[in-house]
C-alpha cells in the first residue's frame, strides 16, 4: 500500500567509483519507488561523464534528479 504522505528523497553521496554497484543502487531505487535524488559533492569526483550515466540509469526509473548551488 502507498503512503500519499511519504516522500523517499536520496541525499546523493553515492561515490561513483563502480559502476556495478552503482547501478545495483539505482536497481534498488527504483524498486523502492524514490520520489527523487540529489546530487552530493561526491558525485563530482570523477567528472561528467560518470554523472551523465547516473542520470542515465536514474531516467530508466523516471527517477527527477534535484541540484541546488551546482554551476
Amino acid at each position: 500500500k502507498k503512503d500519499k504522505q511519504l516522500i523517499l528523497v536520496d541525499g546523493g553521496d553515492q561515490e561513483l567509483y563502480s559502476g556495478a554497484q552503482i547501478s545495483s543502487i539505482i536497481d534498488t531505487m527504483g524498486v523502492m519507488k524514490y520520489n527523487s535524488v540529489v546530487l552530493g559533492n561526491h558525485e563530482f569526483m570523477y567528472g561528467k561523464s560518470e554523472i551523465d550515466k547516473y542520470i542515465k540509469q536514474l531516467n530508466k526509473y523516471k527517477i527527477p534528479l534535484l541540484g541546488a548551488n551546482i554551476y
